[in-house]
């Protein structure tokens, strides 16, 4: 279930990565693979099959650590997640779908921020351009290491024309 207004962000992202819906998905689905690429997840720690401890960087040398619980799960289709912490409270949703030889990865985050004046701090930081930019970033380094890997893969090699020389 969606978060509700008045105080919630949204953030939509997509991303078409040149690689096989079973591959991305299983990339996407180890999530200690996220502090690698989001720049704003310092880590995660798995605590069971469900739920994942995150710690995530925040203003004046602070962080934020928080508790997510997995919500919903369709291999190969759907991975949602919810958190709630002292905070604020988020939700978020990777939908996958193929699309010719590549696959399309849709993803919604929405939070709230309790206090006003984390409110008003991530107010500014979005006119920043904050977190769009490092969501951007993110998904960018996730497609360039899959279809890499992909590419690299024996399969991959095999399928690939071969040059002739005459």
């Amino acid at each position: 279930m969606p978060l509700t207004p008045p105080h919630t962000t949204r953030l939509r992202k997509s991303v078409t990565i040149a690689a096989p819906l079973p591959t991305v998905f299983a990339f996407w689905s180890d999530i200690g693979n996220f502090p690698r690429f989001i720049p704003l997840i310092a880590a995660v720690r798995p605590i069971d099959g469900k739920r994942s401890q995150w710690i995530v960087p925040a203003p004046f040398g602070l962080s934020a650590v928080f508790e997510s619980e997995v919500v919903e799960w369709i291999p190969d289709r759907r991975m949602v997640w919810e958190s709630r912490h002292s905070l604020g409270q988020g939700r978020g949703c990777l939908d996958f779908r193929e699309v010719g030889a590549g696959t399309r990865v849709d993803c919604l985050v929405e939070y709230q921020l309790g206090p006003l004046w984390l409110r008003r701090l991530s107010a500014l930081m979005s006119r920043l351009g904050f977190p769009s930019s490092a969501f951007d970033e993110g998904f960018l380094r996730i497609k360039r290491e899959i279809e890499a890997s992909v590419s690299a893969s024996p399969r991959a090699k095999e399928a690939a024309p071969q040059s002739r020389r005459s």
